[in-house]
């Protein structure tokens, strides 16, 4: 079985395909398809951005088939957005020197995935491997919240920002914030007090009526006495306040203390847990809506609800903020385990990069069919990956095998 294979970073961009990252068991995306001839999102791709209510109500509640195809729209919108990067060629293009794409029928999971072809790996850029990427590190995070027993506190750090501040400026002093707050002689003393074990750090980031809002969710995990739960949280909560508000201080920066938000619940470190790396849902609402109520508001949008503006309403605006955060967060890590805490909560396991992620393949996987260059250039050159990957969830081959033969003789 051929596994994905890292994207090289001076590769071409031109071409278009899937790889290997078809199929992520337990992705809440990926279910059985429906079987339907092409979609009007992937044709939509050659004639630019979607924008009719048709097509908004087809996505307000897409079957699992449909939103797989809705991920190699956002990747064909981020291809178009940032050329040079790998995502370009992602699950597009056959790694070198292998035989051929090889099409593949998980039983276990009861979905179908590709094998043979680049995958980038980018959390970030790429809606396909950012979906099995962020999957992967919600069930990494799951069975670590469920191994401790102490106390877990989620906090939430922000700081003031308005339009008028750039993306690289606020994430910057935002990060660099993060460090300074725990560091020093005071940040050890915060942790003797609250008995801290580790923590696990995600970055979000959304784009709003005033502007770009970065922010960073701390998991932490605290052993306490069980008796003493409440009054070591709260001390943990001035605490934490206190120095955030002072280092911002000393940068020139502003915050209150509305601008770190501590959650000890399980009900809600369990919410966020569960939410983590799901992707947005898409509804007709919110694009109706978003024009002039989202601005009302001040609600934000998500990096991937920019990038569905643009590649599905064709928001050109929101494309161009959607670049100009990625840009700026290439190469950075999305989730972070502090050290040696995933060891001592999920010990005998090996934290693996985003890239090793995204090559992962599901090893029980049957070969249906092993297509050559050919064949899959007439797949690509038709849009046709989704249909494919349809036909493929019935685990039939001679029914791909027919439906590969018939595309490359209608290409001829």
């Amino acid at each position: 079985m051929v596994n994905g294979s890292r994207v090289d970073a001076s590769l071409s961009t031109t071409g278009g395909h899937l790889s290997g990252a078809g199929c992520a068991p337990n992705d809440p995306l990926l279910g059985a398809a429906d079987g339907s001839a092409r979609s009007a999102l992937e044709s939509g791709r050659k004639n630019g951005p979607l924008n009719t209510l048709d097509t908004l109500a087809k996505f307000a509640s897409p079957p699992p088939a449909d939103r797989v195809l809705l991920r190699f729209a956002l990747q064909a919108g981020a291809r178009s957005l940032v050329p040079d990067e790998r995502v370009g060629v992602c699950l597009r293009r056959p790694i070198p020197g292998v035989a051929g794409v090889s099409v593949l029928y998980s039983p276990e999971h009861g979905c179908s995935h590709l094998g043979g072809l680049l995958v980038c790996g980018s959390v970030w850029m790429c809606a396909c491997c950012g979906a099995k990427v962020s999957e992967r590190r919600r069930e990494d995070l799951t069975a670590g919240v469920d191994a401790w027993p102490g106390q877990k506190v989620l906090v939430t750090l922000t700081l003031q920002h308005d339009r008028s501040d750039s993306f690289a400026v606020l994430l910057e002093a935002l990060l660099t914030t993060c460090r300074a707050m725990r560091s020093g002689a005071p940040w050890q003393r915060i942790r003797k007090r609250a008995g801290y074990v580790g923590s696990v750090t995600s970055l979000e980031v959304t784009h709003g009526a005033h502007g770009w809002h970065p922010h960073l969710h701390v998991l932490f995990f605290l052993d306490v006495a069980p008796g003493a739960a409440g009054d070591v949280v709260d001390t943990f909560r001035r605490d934490l306040q206190q120095r955030w508000i002072a280092i911002l201080a000393k940068l020139g920066r502003y915050a209150s203390h509305l601008a770190i938000d501590v959650r000890h619940a399980d009900k809600e470190v369990a919410a966020y847990v569960a939410k983590f790396g799901r992707e947005p849902k898409w509804t007709v609402a919110h694009e109706l809506a978003k024009s002039a109520s989202k601005n009302a508001r001040g609600a934000g949008r998500s990096l991937a609800e920019l990038l569905r503006d643009y590649a599905l309403v064709g928001d050109v605006e929101a494309g161009n903020l959607w670049r100009e955060a990625v840009l700026h967060l290439k190469g950075s890590n999305q989730h972070r385990w502090s050290p040696g805490l995933r060891a001592r909560l999920l010990p005998g396991t090996v934290e693996k990069t985003d890239e090793e992620l995204a090559e992962e393949q599901d090893d029980t996987a049957i070969l249906l069919a092993l297509l050559s260059l050919h064949q899959w250039r007439a797949i690509v050159a038709n849009d046709a990956r989704g249909e494919l990957l349809a036909v493929a969830r019935t685990g039939d081959a001679a029914a791909v095998a027919a439906f590969v033969a018939g595309l490359v003789a209608s290409s001829l």
